[in-house]
C-alpha cells in the first residue's frame, strides 16, 4: 500500500463515516491484514459488473470494504450481492450497503451491512422444517472447530437445540469468522452418548442474550445422509433432550435402539407406580390382541401382584417396562399350575421365581428395552440366590428366548383369561446362561456379556475352570456382536416400527406382541 493509499486509509479509520452498531451490532470487528487470505467480488448494484473489493474489517453480520477503482461511490442504501473468500471457500452473501465515502477521490469506502438470513431473526417464526429438540441445561452437547481463516485458532460452541436436519449453536463474539455459507469441520461430543465428527454449514446468524450477556447464536446444517450424526442425536435426544414421545423420532425417520441408559430399573413402591403398571398391563395386552380394547386398567390387577415384586423401568418419570417377579415357597402354588400340572423332574417351587407379566410400552418397540428388562431380572434372581426362572410366552416370543438361554418344558396350554392365546413354559438356569451354557456366543455378548462380568466382578457367580474357558472364548466374539449389531442399524430411515436383528431379533418379535 502507497504512503497516499495509507493516508487516505487512516483519514478513513479517522472519519468512521459510520456507527459501527449500524454495520457490525455488538461486535468488535476483525481487522483484515493484507497477508490474510481474505478477499471479495462485489456485484455493482446497476450495472451488475463484478469488482475486485480489498475487505478491510468484517464480523458475522457486517463488512466494510475498499474499492480502489472508485465504481461503488453514490451507491449508498442500494442492496449488492457479493463473494466473500476466506481461505479455501466462497460464501455467497446479500448486504445493504449503510454507508459509503470517497475521501479525496482516490478511492470509495464501502459498509455492508449483511441481511437476508444473516440478520437477527425478530419475528419468532420457525424456520426449520423438521421437529427441533431442546438440548439438556445440564448436558449441553459441545462442538470443537477449526478456523477456516486463521492459522491454529478454534472456535468452541455450545449445541443448544438438534432436529434432522440441523441445530442452534452459540459461541463468543470474539469469534468474527462465522459468516453465512462456510462450512465447519467439528469434533462433536454428547456427553455420555458419543463423539463424532461432522461438517456443519452456516445458515444464518444472530446475537442473543445467554447467562445476562450477548453471545453469537449459529443455525447451521448438515448432511441429511449422515447416518453416525443421527444415531448420535437419537440416543442423545432420547436421554437428555425435551422428548415427550420416541414417536417423535420415528416421525423423523430416526432411530433409537439402546434405552437402557435413559431406563431406570427398580421394584414398584407406590400406588402412583402400581397404577401406571395395571395402564402399562392393559396398553401392551390390548396392542398384542390379548384383551379387550375396552378392558379397564384397574382389571389387570390380581391376586398374585400381592405376593410378587413387581419391576419396573422407569423413563422421565413414567413407567415403560414391567414383570411380576415372584418367589414362591415350597408349599406355594404358582400361577402357571392354574393351567399346568408341575412335573417332579422339573426344578421346585422354592428354587424358582416365576416371571410373569413382562411388557414393555409399544411404542418402544424395536429398542433393547425387553432385554434390558431380563438383566434387571436375572440380576434380581442372582441376588435372591435361586438358579431358575420359569416363564411363558406367545409363538411370536419362543425363538428369543431359546436364543438367550431358555429351555422349552414341553408344558403349553391356552390362556383363558388372554383370548386363549397359546401360551408355553420355559425355564432358565440363570447361573448357566451367564456363563454362556446354551446361549449363542453373539447373543451372550449382545444379552448377557456386561452382566455377567458384573456378576464376576462382584463374586455374585461361582466361575469354575470349565465356565471361565468358556467365557474367556465367547468374549473374542464381542466385536463380532458389536459389528453384527451395527449392520443391522445400518437402515437408519426405517418405516415405523421397524426394527434391529441382533437388538433383538426376537425383540421385534416382543414388540409385535409387546406382552409376555
Amino acid at each position: 500500500m502507497s504512503k497516499q493509499e495509507m493516508s487516505a486509509t487512516n483519514s478513513f479509520r479517522a472519519t468512521e463515516m459510520a456507527p459501527l452498531a449500524n454495520v457490525h451490532g455488538p461486535f468488535t470487528p476483525h481487522d483484515v491484514r493484507p497477508n490474510e487470505t481474505i478477499s471479495a467480488l462485489v456485484t455493482h448494484p446497476t450495472t451488475a459488473e463484478e469488482i475486485d473489493v480489498q475487505v478491510w474489517r468484517l464480523s458475522p453480520i457486517g463488512l466494510e470494504l475498499v474499492d480502489p477503482s472508485g465504481r461503488l461511490a453514490q451507491t449508498k442504501n442500494a442492496s449488492i450481492q457479493l463473494k466473500l473468500q476466506m481461505g479455501q471457500q466462497i460464501s455467497r452473501l446479500e448486504g445493504l450497503i449503510v454507508d459509503e465515502q470517497s475521501p479525496k477521490g482516490q478511492k470509495t469506502f464501502v459498509c455492508v451491512r449483511l441481511t437476508a438470513p444473516a440478520t437477527i431473526r425478530t419475528d419468532g417464526t420457525e424456520r426449520r422444517k423438521s421437529n427441533r429438540w431442546l438440548c439438556s441445561d445440564q448436558f449441553f452437547p459441545t462442538a470443537v472447530a477449526s478456523n477456516p481463516a486463521k492459522y491454529n485458532d478454534f472456535i468452541y460452541f455450545k449445541i443448544k437445540d438438534l432436529s434432522r436436519t440441523g441445530m442452534r449453536l452459540t459461541t463468543s463474539l470474539r469469534n468474527k469468522f462465522i459468516i453465512k455459507g462456510l462450512t465447519f469441520d467439528c469434533l462433536i461430543n454428547f456427553p455420555m452418548v458419543t463423539q463424532t465428527s461432522l461438517k456443519i454449514r452456516i445458515e444464518n446468524v444472530s446475537v442473543t442474550m445467554e447467562d445476562g450477556k450477548e453471545v453469537l447464536s449459529v443455525g447451521a446444517s448438515f448432511d441429511a445422509s449422515d447416518k453416525k450424526i443421527f444415531e448420535a442425536i437419537s440416543q442423545y435426544v432420547f436421554q437428555f433432550g425435551n422428548l415427550s414421545s420416541i414417536e417423535e423420532l420415528r416421525k423423523e425417520g430416526l432411530h433409537v435402539g439402546k434405552v437402557t441408559s435413559a431406563v431406570e430399573f427398580g421394584f414398584a413402591r407406590t400406588k402412583e407406580e402400581y397404577d401406571q403398571v395395571l395402564e402399562l398391563r392393559r396398553l401392551a395386552y390390548a396392542k398384542a390382541g390379548k384383551i379387550s380394547e375396552a378392558t379397564k386398567a384397574e382389571d389387570m390387577a390380581d391376586l398374585y401382584d400381592a405376593r410378587a415384586r413387581i419391576v419396573i423401568g422407569k423413563y422421565k418419570g413414567e413407567v415403560v417396562a414391567c414383570a411380576r417377579l415372584t418367589f414362591s415357597e415350597f408349599e406355594d402354588r404358582m400361577e402357571q399350575e392354574n393351567y399346568v400340572d408341575w412335573p417332579d423332574h422339573l426344578p421346585r417351587r422354592d428354587e424358582m421365581v416365576e416371571v410373569m407379566r413382562a411388557c414393555t410400552r409399544p411404542d418402544f418397540k424395536g429398542t433393547d428395552l425387553l432385554l434390558a428388562l431380563f438383566r434387571f431380572m436375572a440380576l434380581s434372581v442372582v441376588q435372591s440366590k435361586r438358579q431358575w426362572i420359569v416363564i411363558c410366552a406367545t409363538d411370536e416370543l419362543t425363538p428369543l428366548y431359546l436364543k438367550i438361554g431358555f429351555q422349552p418344558t414341553g408344558l403349553s396350554y391356552n390362556h383363558p383369561k388372554l383370548n386363549q392365546i397359546k401360551h408355553s413354559v420355559f425355564i432358565a438356569n440363570v447361573p448357566a446362561a451367564m456363563t454362556g451354557k446354551g446361549v449363542s456366543p453373539l447373543y451372550w455378548n449382545v444379552v448377557w456379556g456386561d452382566l455377567a462380568q458384573y456378576l464376576e466382578d462382584y463374586d455374585l457367580i461361582d466361575i469354575d475352570p470349565t465356565m471361565n474357558v468358556r467365557l474367556s472364548l465367547y468374549r473374542l466374539f464381542k466385536p463380532f456382536a458389536i459389528l453384527a449389531r451395527k449392520l443391522s442399524k445400518t437402515r437408519t430411515l426405517r418405516p415405523q416400527g421397524s426394527v434391529s436383528k441382533i437388538d433383538a431379533k426376537s425383540d421385534s418379535k416382543a414388540a409385535k406382541k409387546d406382552a409376555a
